[in-house]
């Protein structure tokens, strides 16, 4: 049955740019991708605010696991910063033109 729902798979290199490196799981990369796309789509600062801390704890364990080292842990927070940034700076241009 036919539900309309049509996956894209992401090329690796997409998966780079994203800040992730080649090699790792798929449930890690369906994790860091969906909770980047929740930050960087929410209109909540508080929903934000939650999927920012997560994915810092997350991105913590994988190093912890010795599954990252620590370049690609750099780049993958280094990205969660700038999509941090992005959404806050959003969030808060939104809230002030309601005023």
């Amino acid at each position: 049955m036919d539900r309309g729902i049509t996956i894209v798979a992401k090329p690796k290199a997409a998966l780079k740019t994203a800040g992730l490196p080649i090699g790792l799981p798929d449930q890690v990369y369906a994790t860091w991708v969906s909770s980047m796309s929740d930050i960087l789509t929410t209109d909540n600062a508080r929903h934000a605010a939650e999927r920012y801390q997560f994915l810092c704890g997350f991105s913590q364990a994988l190093i912890d696991a010795k599954i990252l080292d620590d370049a690609d842990y750099a780049s993958m927070r280094e990205k969660l910063l700038e999509a941090w940034t992005k959404t806050v700076n959003r969030v808060d241009q939104a809230s002030e033109s309601s005023i």
